[in-house]
């Protein structure tokens, strides 16, 4: 499980490449200025707001490059873009359903709000929000910025919604700017990570945790090198598993002193196990590519721990959302 080098391990798509990637793919049509007389002719389109709200909404960012779609009733809701040259035509459409404007700052905002949701609640598609962080991003590049700009208050904005959840235990208030979705559903090809989860923490037994005492932690961290003593103390008397090379559901006690490789021994306890899913996951959203093993496996550790202490999968959900705070705070995000 940890031979991170294997080239055999196969690698999956995480959060940042197909974001990336998709966002070349899209029209340069979609990315406009828009003047006082196109802003007012769309406001006549949308269905948002009356016209007079939606002028004023918009009036203070017709300085900036915006995302303009529309929708139509024969392309089954996906977004096209607008031809402003004639955009007067579009008023009195009725094969027009709506037509809208978005910024970067919203978009942006939206992306990182639906990430700190699907870790907060441990359940969601990481491909919805890469769509609005796709277009956010692109949105950055051309009104001359760069992605680290971008990637940059994605992170900002994901640590705030996290910390809102935690602090208000409540949902975020997510109100989307798109209505529909201008990328192709091949092109969505992040992992369904929560639901890989999920699924790998079912295959833990009774057999797969051993309740951790010093012996145990003598044995495998002698010099307190991968573990501090707080650590150490933290988890006497929990149920844990202790994983190292190869080794896919934990080693019972009587095998654990008879491995040759102590070394390559680790310790999933109810402490440490967040912030190990909080490194991963801030793989998953930033690295091009991810071993989907180490992923599912890593994280679906965590959430079997807890399981077996007794602990709600929320309550993993929330300290590991503590632990990505933490990374961010630290600058390890």
């Amino acid at each position: 499980m940890f031979g991170l080098h294997d080239k055999k391990e196969p690698v999956i798509t995480g959060f940042r490449e197909p974001v990336e990637a998709n966002g070349i793919k899209l029209s340069d049509d979609f990315f406009v200025h828009i003047d006082l007389d196109k802003l007012d002719s769309i406001s006549k389109i949308q269905k948002e707001t009356d016209p007079d709200t939606y002028k004023a909404k918009w009036r203070k960012k017709i300085v900036e490059k915006l995302f303009l779609y529309n929708i139509r009733i024969f392309d089954n809701q996906r977004l096209e873009s607008v031809n402003l040259d004639y955009i007067s035509d579009y008023i009195g459409d009725k094969r027009v359903l709506d037509m809208r404007l978005a910024d970067k700052e919203t978009l942006t905002r939206m992306a990182a709000r639906k990430v700190a949701n699907i870790f907060y609640y441990g359940e969601g598609d990481l491909n919805n929000p890469s769509v609005d962080a796709t277009i956010a991003m692109i949105l950055y590049i051309r009104n001359g910025y760069n992605k680290k700009d971008f990637w940059n208050n994605f992170k900002k904005e994901l640590v705030l919604g996290l910390k809102e959840l935690l602090e208000n235990n409540d949902s975020l208030q997510i109100k989307d700017q798109l209505l529909a979705n201008p990328i192709h559903e091949k092109d969505t090809t992040i992992m369904n990570l929560m639901k890989n989860i999920k699924e790998h923490a079912k295959y833990y037994t009774d057999d797969s945790f051993i309740i951790f005492d010093y012996e145990i932690a003598d044995f495998i961290d002698p010099e307190r090198k991968k573990y501090s003593d707080k650590e150490i103390n933290q988890a006497l008397g929990q149920y844990v598993l202790i994983v190292g090379d190869f080794i896919v559901r934990g080693l019972p006690k009587e095998k654990i002193f008879k491995y040759t490789s102590p070394k390559f021994l680790y310790m999933q306890s109810l402490d440490t196990c967040t912030y190990n899913a909080a490194s991963n996951l801030k793989d998953v959203l930033f690295n091009d590519k991810c071993i989907e093993s180490k992923i599912n496996n890593d994280i679906s550790e965590g959430l079997a721990v807890y399981r077996k202490n007794g602990k709600s999968e929320m309550d993993f959900w929330k300290n590991t959302c503590r632990q990505i705070i933490y990374l961010y705070e630290k600058g390890w995000l």
